[in-house]
């Protein structure tokens, strides 16, 4: 019926919606906040389990569930980390059907997250880049770098100004 990719910020302090598909918004900020402040005290939070949970007395993943649900929440957690959940909106009456559709959810759910994972790595040496880039342009002395062959891959703007030949 709907899912919802919901990602922590940069900070891990605020969880919000990146990208949505017919998850009505009321439903979508209600669970964002809620697994944005309890999910860490779910035992079962690692593992696939409903939305529903969370105001139940005790928690069960989907593949124990036997109340009926709308809203599975598939934590994308690599290497230790949680960077965020897919939320499915589909009802399920028992995890009988849902057992047909868990090979699929934990397929996704480890391809979303490596590469939630690796944007957040690239973004990261974006980042550092940038910054490195910014020291070498502003820096008071020549810097040339060369790959293993000898060949010139960066100099700054003093470097070029000490050999012209650089540019050419």
């Amino acid at each position: 019926e709907g899912a919802a990719l919901l990602l922590f910020s940069r900070g891990g302090g605020h969880l919000g919606a990146r990208s949505n598909f017919q998850v009505e918004e009321a439903s979508l900020t209600r669970t964002a906040l809620i697994l944005g402040s309890r999910w860490k005290e779910n035992p079962r939070g690692f593992e696939i389990h409903a939305a529903e949970s969370y105001a139940e007395p005790a928690f069960s993943a989907c593949l124990e569930r036997l109340k009926p649900w709308r809203l599975t929440v598939v934590p994308l957690r690599y290497r230790s980390r949680v960077w965020g959940f897919l939320m499915i909106e589909k009802r399920y009456r028992s995890n009988a059907r849902f057992r047909q559709d868990y090979p699929f959810f934990t397929t996704i759910q480890t391809i979303l997250a490596e590469e939630v994972a690796n944007a957040s790595y690239i973004s990261d040496l974006r980042q550092l880049s940038r910054f490195n880039q910014k020291v070498l342009d502003n820096i008071h002395s020549g810097v040339i770098t060369t790959d293993l062959e000898g060949h010139v891959i960066f100099w700054n703007h003093i470097a070029l100004r000490m050999c012209p030949a650089l540019s050419g």
